[in-house]
Protein backbone atom coordinates (compact mmCIF):
# COMPACT_ATOMS: atom_id res chain seq x y z
CA UNK A 1 0.00 0.00 0.00
CA UNK A 2 1.10 3.56 -0.74
CA UNK A 3 0.31 6.67 1.32
CA UNK A 4 -1.47 9.15 -0.97
CA UNK A 5 -1.99 11.93 1.56
CA UNK A 6 -2.67 13.00 5.12
CA UNK A 7 -5.82 14.84 6.27
CA UNK A 8 -6.52 15.88 9.87
CA UNK A 9 -3.62 13.67 10.95
CA UNK A 10 -5.04 10.57 9.21
CA UNK A 11 -2.86 8.82 6.63
CA UNK A 12 -4.73 7.61 3.54
CA UNK A 13 -3.51 4.59 1.58
CA UNK A 14 -4.08 3.17 -1.90
CA UNK A 15 -2.83 -0.07 -3.50
CA UNK A 16 0.70 0.45 -4.81
CA UNK A 17 -0.33 -0.45 -8.37
CA UNK A 18 -3.34 1.91 -8.47
CA UNK A 19 -3.40 5.38 -9.96
CA UNK A 20 -5.11 8.36 -8.38
CA UNK A 21 -6.20 11.98 -8.67
CA UNK A 22 -6.87 14.88 -6.34
CA UNK A 23 -8.21 17.42 -8.86
CA UNK A 24 -9.46 15.56 -11.97
CA UNK A 25 -13.15 15.92 -11.07
CA UNK A 26 -15.72 18.74 -11.02
CA UNK A 27 -16.99 18.01 -7.50
CA UNK A 28 -16.48 20.22 -4.46
CA UNK A 29 -13.91 18.11 -2.61
CA UNK A 30 -11.68 18.05 -5.69
CA UNK A 31 -12.01 21.79 -6.18
CA UNK A 32 -10.95 22.28 -2.55
CA UNK A 33 -8.02 19.84 -2.49
CA UNK A 34 -9.75 17.68 0.12
CA UNK A 35 -10.52 14.45 -1.77
CA UNK A 36 -8.63 11.77 -3.65
CA UNK A 37 -10.04 9.38 -6.25
CA UNK A 38 -8.33 5.97 -6.28
CA UNK A 39 -8.41 3.98 -9.53
CA UNK A 40 -7.55 0.29 -8.87
CA UNK A 41 -5.24 -1.33 -11.38
CA UNK A 42 -7.96 -3.84 -12.37
CA UNK A 43 -9.85 -0.92 -14.04
CA UNK A 44 -13.08 -2.95 -13.96
CA UNK A 45 -16.60 -2.00 -12.91
CA UNK A 46 -17.45 -4.49 -10.18
CA UNK A 47 -13.79 -4.93 -9.26
CA UNK A 48 -12.56 -4.63 -5.70
CA UNK A 49 -12.33 -1.42 -3.66
CA UNK A 50 -9.98 -1.34 -0.68
CA UNK A 51 -9.95 0.26 2.75
CA UNK A 52 -7.64 3.30 2.87
CA UNK A 53 -7.05 2.96 6.65
CA UNK A 54 -7.14 0.67 9.66
CA UNK A 55 -10.41 1.25 11.47
CA UNK A 56 -14.02 0.31 12.07
CA UNK A 57 -17.06 0.71 9.83
CA UNK A 58 -19.35 3.04 11.77
CA UNK A 59 -21.90 4.28 9.22
CA UNK A 60 -23.22 3.45 5.77
CA UNK A 61 -25.67 5.33 3.60
CA UNK A 62 -27.46 4.34 0.40
CA UNK A 63 -27.82 7.25 -2.03
CA UNK A 64 -30.62 7.26 -4.59
CA UNK A 65 -29.63 8.89 -7.87
CA UNK A 66 -31.49 10.57 -10.71
CA UNK A 67 -32.31 9.69 -14.28
CA UNK A 68 -30.30 7.08 -16.22
CA UNK A 69 -27.26 8.25 -18.17
CA UNK A 70 -26.40 7.60 -21.81
CA UNK A 71 -24.07 4.86 -20.51
CA UNK A 72 -24.94 1.89 -18.23
CA UNK A 73 -25.04 3.07 -14.62
CA UNK A 74 -26.29 2.05 -11.18
CA UNK A 75 -29.37 3.69 -9.67
CA UNK A 76 -27.81 3.67 -6.18
CA UNK A 77 -24.50 4.90 -4.83
CA UNK A 78 -23.16 4.32 -1.31
CA UNK A 79 -21.20 6.19 1.34
CA UNK A 80 -19.13 4.21 3.85
CA UNK A 81 -17.72 5.81 7.00
CA UNK A 82 -14.61 4.25 8.56
CA UNK A 83 -13.49 5.54 11.96
CA UNK A 84 -9.68 5.38 12.32
CA UNK A 85 -8.39 2.96 14.92
CA UNK A 86 -6.97 5.88 16.90
CA UNK A 87 -10.66 6.69 17.63
CA UNK A 88 -10.60 10.31 16.46
CA UNK A 89 -13.64 12.51 15.92
CA UNK A 90 -13.11 12.12 12.19
CA UNK A 91 -14.16 9.45 9.73
CA UNK A 92 -12.85 8.48 6.33
CA UNK A 93 -15.72 8.52 3.84
CA UNK A 94 -15.60 6.22 0.81
CA UNK A 95 -17.98 6.75 -2.13
CA UNK A 96 -18.79 4.82 -5.34
CA UNK A 97 -18.32 1.44 -3.65
CA UNK A 98 -21.03 -1.22 -3.27
CA UNK A 99 -20.24 -2.36 0.28
CA UNK A 100 -19.39 -5.91 1.24
CA UNK A 101 -18.77 -4.91 4.87
CA UNK A 102 -21.14 -4.22 7.77
CA UNK A 103 -21.40 -1.53 10.45
CA UNK A 104 -19.28 -2.56 13.43
CA UNK A 105 -16.79 -4.53 11.34
CA UNK A 106 -13.07 -3.78 11.73
CA UNK A 107 -10.92 -3.45 8.62
CA UNK A 108 -7.23 -3.02 7.85
CA UNK A 109 -5.81 -0.88 5.08
CA UNK A 110 -5.88 -2.89 1.88
CA UNK A 111 -8.83 -5.07 2.93
CA UNK A 112 -11.58 -5.35 0.34
CA UNK A 113 -14.60 -3.32 1.49
CA UNK A 114 -16.76 -3.67 -1.63
CA UNK A 115 -16.79 -3.27 -5.39
CA UNK A 116 -16.54 -0.13 -7.51
CA UNK A 117 -19.77 0.89 -9.21
CA UNK A 118 -20.56 3.12 -12.18
CA UNK A 119 -22.34 5.99 -10.49
CA UNK A 120 -24.70 8.48 -12.13
CA UNK A 121 -22.49 11.15 -10.60
CA UNK A 122 -19.94 10.20 -13.28
CA UNK A 123 -19.44 11.35 -16.86
CA UNK A 124 -19.14 8.76 -19.62
CA UNK A 125 -15.34 9.04 -19.66
CA UNK A 126 -14.94 8.47 -15.90
CA UNK A 127 -13.06 5.26 -15.12
CA UNK A 128 -13.64 2.77 -12.28
CA UNK A 129 -12.61 4.33 -8.98
CA UNK A 130 -13.62 5.03 -5.41
CA UNK A 131 -13.58 8.45 -3.73
CA UNK A 132 -11.88 9.03 -0.36
CA UNK A 133 -12.05 12.03 2.00
CA UNK A 134 -11.76 12.82 5.72
CA UNK A 135 -14.43 14.73 7.64
CA UNK A 136 -15.89 15.15 11.13
CA UNK A 137 -18.19 12.20 11.85
CA UNK A 138 -21.02 14.60 12.66
CA UNK A 139 -20.72 16.02 9.12
CA UNK A 140 -20.77 12.68 7.33
CA UNK A 141 -23.29 13.96 4.76
CA UNK A 142 -21.44 17.19 3.85
CA UNK A 143 -18.64 17.12 1.26
CA UNK A 144 -18.03 20.83 1.77
CA UNK A 145 -16.42 20.24 5.18
CA UNK A 146 -13.90 17.55 4.25
CA UNK A 147 -10.34 18.20 5.43
CA UNK A 148 -7.57 19.42 3.08
CA UNK A 149 -5.16 16.67 2.02
CA UNK A 150 -1.42 17.21 2.38
CA UNK A 151 0.58 15.49 -0.36
CA UNK A 152 4.22 14.44 -0.11
CA UNK A 153 5.75 13.17 -3.35
CA UNK A 154 9.51 12.77 -2.77
CA UNK A 155 12.47 13.26 -5.11
CA UNK A 156 10.63 14.83 -8.02
CA UNK A 157 12.64 14.65 -11.23
CA UNK A 158 11.67 15.61 -14.76
CA UNK A 159 12.33 14.30 -18.26
CA UNK A 160 11.81 17.15 -20.72
CA UNK A 161 11.28 16.58 -24.44
CA UNK A 162 11.56 20.07 -25.91
CA UNK A 163 8.73 22.16 -27.35
CA UNK A 164 7.05 20.33 -30.26
CA UNK A 165 4.11 22.03 -31.95
CA UNK A 166 2.45 18.65 -32.31
CA UNK A 167 2.82 15.45 -30.29
CA UNK A 168 2.74 12.15 -32.16
CA UNK A 169 1.09 9.37 -30.14
CA UNK A 170 0.61 5.63 -30.64
CA UNK A 171 -2.80 4.19 -29.68
CA UNK A 172 -2.84 1.69 -26.80
CA UNK A 173 -6.64 1.76 -26.25
CA UNK A 174 -9.63 3.05 -28.19
CA UNK A 175 -13.13 2.72 -26.71
CA UNK A 176 -16.50 4.47 -26.77
CA UNK A 177 -15.34 6.54 -23.79
CA UNK A 178 -11.67 7.50 -24.30
CA UNK A 179 -8.67 7.33 -26.61
CA UNK A 180 -5.40 6.46 -24.89
CA UNK A 181 -1.99 6.74 -26.46
CA UNK A 182 1.66 7.10 -25.51
CA UNK A 183 4.27 9.44 -26.92
CA UNK A 184 8.04 9.78 -26.77
CA UNK A 185 7.55 13.49 -27.43
CA UNK A 186 5.74 14.26 -24.16
CA UNK A 187 7.65 15.52 -21.11
CA UNK A 188 7.00 13.76 -17.82
CA UNK A 189 7.78 13.73 -14.11
CA UNK A 190 8.89 10.80 -11.93
CA UNK A 191 8.68 10.70 -8.15
CA UNK A 192 8.77 7.84 -5.66
CA UNK A 193 7.62 5.18 -8.12
CA UNK A 194 4.94 7.46 -9.58
CA UNK A 195 4.79 9.23 -12.92
CA UNK A 196 2.71 11.81 -14.77
CA UNK A 197 2.75 14.56 -17.35
CA UNK A 198 5.03 17.45 -16.51
CA UNK A 199 3.53 20.79 -15.53
CA UNK A 200 5.18 23.87 -14.01
CA UNK A 201 4.22 27.15 -12.45
CA UNK A 202 6.13 29.50 -14.75
CA UNK A 203 8.97 31.47 -13.25
CA UNK A 204 9.19 29.51 -9.98
CA UNK A 205 10.78 26.26 -8.93
CA UNK A 206 7.60 24.22 -9.08
CA UNK A 207 7.73 21.27 -11.45
CA UNK A 208 5.25 18.50 -10.72
CA UNK A 209 2.68 16.07 -12.06
CA UNK A 210 -0.28 17.50 -13.95
CA UNK A 211 -3.47 16.30 -12.22
CA UNK A 212 -6.44 17.67 -14.14
CA UNK A 213 -9.19 17.11 -16.69
CA UNK A 214 -8.60 20.08 -18.98
CA UNK A 215 -10.16 22.12 -20.30
CA UNK A 216 -13.48 20.36 -19.53
CA UNK A 217 -13.29 20.68 -15.71
CA UNK A 218 -11.88 24.24 -15.83
CA UNK A 219 -9.51 23.61 -12.90
CA UNK A 220 -6.61 21.36 -11.99
CA UNK A 221 -3.51 20.88 -9.90
CA UNK A 222 0.26 20.50 -10.15
CA UNK A 223 1.26 17.89 -7.56
CA UNK A 224 4.65 17.32 -6.01
CA UNK A 225 6.43 20.64 -5.66
CA UNK A 226 6.55 23.93 -3.77
CA UNK A 227 4.07 26.76 -3.56
CA UNK A 228 3.48 29.50 -6.14
CA UNK A 229 1.92 32.94 -6.00
CA UNK A 230 -1.61 33.49 -7.22
CA UNK A 231 -1.99 34.34 -10.94
CA UNK A 232 1.40 32.82 -11.88
CA UNK A 233 1.16 31.16 -15.29
CA UNK A 234 0.96 27.34 -15.40
CA UNK A 235 2.24 25.45 -18.43
CA UNK A 236 2.27 21.86 -19.71
CA UNK A 237 3.41 20.46 -23.04
CA UNK A 238 5.21 23.82 -23.37
CA UNK A 239 1.82 25.55 -23.63
CA UNK A 240 0.06 27.91 -21.26
CA UNK A 241 -2.80 25.98 -19.67
CA UNK A 242 -3.90 28.35 -16.90
CA UNK A 243 -3.07 30.49 -13.87
CA UNK A 244 -2.43 29.58 -10.21
CA UNK A 245 -5.48 30.14 -7.99
CA UNK A 246 -4.08 28.80 -4.69
CA UNK A 247 -1.32 26.72 -3.10
CA UNK A 248 -1.75 23.79 -0.73
CA UNK A 249 0.56 21.42 1.11
CA UNK A 250 2.47 19.74 -1.73
CA UNK A 251 0.55 21.16 -4.70
CA UNK A 252 -0.76 24.23 -6.45
CA UNK A 253 -4.22 24.62 -7.98
CA UNK A 254 -4.98 26.50 -11.19
CA UNK A 255 -7.82 27.71 -13.35
CA UNK A 256 -7.75 26.62 -16.99
CA UNK A 257 -7.04 29.13 -19.74
CA UNK A 258 -9.82 29.53 -22.31
CA UNK A 259 -7.18 29.46 -25.04
CA UNK A 260 -6.28 25.82 -24.31
CA UNK A 261 -8.02 23.82 -27.04
CA UNK A 262 -6.66 20.33 -27.83
CA UNK A 263 -7.26 18.53 -31.16
CA UNK A 264 -6.63 15.03 -32.44
CA UNK A 265 -5.64 14.91 -36.11
CA UNK A 266 -7.15 18.38 -36.43
CA UNK A 267 -10.49 17.40 -34.85
CA UNK A 268 -11.53 19.20 -31.60
CA UNK A 269 -11.89 17.03 -28.50
CA UNK A 270 -13.38 17.69 -25.07
CA UNK A 271 -10.07 17.52 -23.25
CA UNK A 272 -7.15 15.59 -21.78
CA UNK A 273 -7.55 13.57 -18.58
CA UNK A 274 -4.42 13.55 -16.39
CA UNK A 275 -3.72 11.48 -13.28
CA UNK A 276 -0.88 10.47 -10.98
CA UNK A 277 0.11 7.06 -12.38
CA UNK A 278 1.97 4.10 -10.90
CA UNK A 279 4.44 2.15 -13.00
CA UNK A 280 1.65 -0.38 -13.67
CA UNK A 281 -0.06 2.11 -16.00
CA UNK A 282 3.02 3.19 -17.96
CA UNK A 283 3.81 1.64 -21.35
CA UNK A 284 7.53 0.98 -21.88
CA UNK A 285 8.16 3.73 -19.34
CA UNK A 286 5.89 6.24 -21.10
CA UNK A 287 3.00 8.10 -19.46
CA UNK A 288 -0.49 7.47 -20.87
CA UNK A 289 -2.09 10.32 -22.85
CA UNK A 290 -5.83 9.97 -22.12
CA UNK A 291 -8.09 11.92 -24.47
CA UNK A 292 -11.78 12.63 -23.87
CA UNK A 293 -14.04 12.84 -26.95
CA UNK A 294 -16.63 15.53 -27.52
CA UNK A 295 -19.31 12.85 -27.60
CA UNK A 296 -19.52 9.22 -26.60
CA UNK A 297 -18.26 6.94 -29.35
CA UNK A 298 -16.48 9.71 -31.30
CA UNK A 299 -13.31 7.63 -31.72
CA UNK A 300 -15.01 4.30 -32.49
CA UNK A 301 -13.94 2.93 -35.86
CA UNK A 302 -11.35 5.68 -36.36
CA UNK A 303 -8.47 4.27 -34.33
CA UNK A 304 -7.21 0.81 -33.48
CA UNK A 305 -4.40 -0.28 -31.19
CA UNK A 306 -1.06 0.55 -32.80
CA UNK A 307 -2.41 3.39 -34.95
CA UNK A 308 -0.73 6.79 -34.76
CA UNK A 309 -2.47 10.14 -34.16
CA UNK A 310 -1.23 13.68 -33.76
CA UNK A 311 -2.21 15.73 -30.69
CA UNK A 312 -2.08 19.49 -31.16
CA UNK A 313 -2.71 21.96 -28.34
Amino acid sequence: MRCVGVASGIELFAPSDSYFSYFNSPYVGHRRGSSVDIYPCHEAWGGSAFSPINGKIVRMKEIAMGDPKVFPSEDRDYAIAIRPEQDSNYVVRVLHCHPSVSVGQSVNKGDEIGTVLRSRFFCFWTGPHYHVEVMPEAGFHRSSISSPIAVDLPNVSSVERGTPDEIECKVVESSTDVLIGVSRGASYVKTGGLQGHLARAHGVDHVGILDAGIPHYEHGGVVGGGSAEKDVEVEAWSRKIGFVTSSGDGYVQFGVSRSFSPRVDGVPIRGISNHVYSSAQTVRGLTPVCLVPERIGQFVGRYDEGDVFVLSL
